[in-house]
């Protein structure tokens, strides 16, 4: 009798109920989600550039998309944005401090890759088009759609899905989830080249490892992530003065 009134709760769940358990328990659920989001946050980048939509080249529209994937996602979960990292923080202080050495960090590892290495990042597509009115649009780019939007899909996003496919009440599994989003968001930045995609890897490492000593408080690398960027294509520019 127990068993008969289990299954008819079961029958009486709505969809999203259904939905949203599967996507919390079911690790080839969890699996797909990821999938979904990868596939939805960089197909465009292969669709002709030449195409324009509402005045933007199609790639422009991964991020703000893959956005939407994840907030669908979470709405058939029932859990919010904090569940992503977007909590206020106990101190901005403290909080604006991490950020400022993540992006120092990230910055002398920047310096010493291209000093260094042999195969530094290929920055020649922002180069072209650095004029001071792209100046301005990429710094406005750096907090949107790079700052806020990459730090809620790969720190937020996919470093939690990583983790929960290796129980995400586990520490060890929180590195896992380290290592694969870290290596997912270098890999995504296979048009800066091998360089890029190492340097890009690293900077994910460095921020998720930010992530996660604030207590996976998002605020911090998004921070990190606007002003390391907002810095980076101000020292391109006026390396193009010069």
């Amino acid at each position: 009798m127990t068993a008969n009134k289990a299954d008819h709760s079961d029958n009486n769940n709505t969809l999203r109920e259904r939905v949203g358990k599967s996507l919390l328990e079911n690790k080839t659920a969890i699996i797909a989600s990821i999938l979904v989001v990868i596939f939805i946050g960089q197909v465009l980048k292969f669709v002709d550039q030449d195409l324009v939509v509402l005045g933007r080249s199609p790639s422009f529209w991964g991020i703000p998309l893959a956005l939407l994937a994840i907030w669908l996602i979470s709405w058939f979960k029932e859990v919010d944005w904090s569940d992503l990292g977007l909590t206020r923080p106990q101190s901005w202080k403290k909080t604006i401090n991490a950020a400022l050495i993540t992006m120092v960090t990230v910055q002398v590892i920047g310096i010493l890759q291209i000093a260094l290495s042999d195969s530094p990042p290929n920055l020649s597509s922002y180069e072209e088009r650095l004029t001071p009115l792209w100046l301005l649009g990429w710094i406005v780019i750096s907090w949107t759609t790079a700052g806020f939007g990459e730090e809620v899909i790969y720190r937020g996003f996919f470093m939690k899905q990583f983790a929960r496919l290796f129980d995400d009440q586990k520490n060890s599994s929180w590195i896992i989830g380290l290592v694969l989003s870290s290596i997912l968001f270098g890999l995504v930045h296979f048009h800066q080249g091998p360089g890029g995609m190492l340097g890009t890897g690293i900077l994910g490492l460095v921020f998720g490892i930010a992530y996660l000593r604030s207590g996976r408080n998002l605020w911090v690398t998004i921070i990190a992530h606007g002003l390391t960027g907002t810095t980076s294509f101000i020292m391109l520019y006026l390396g193009q003065l010069r």
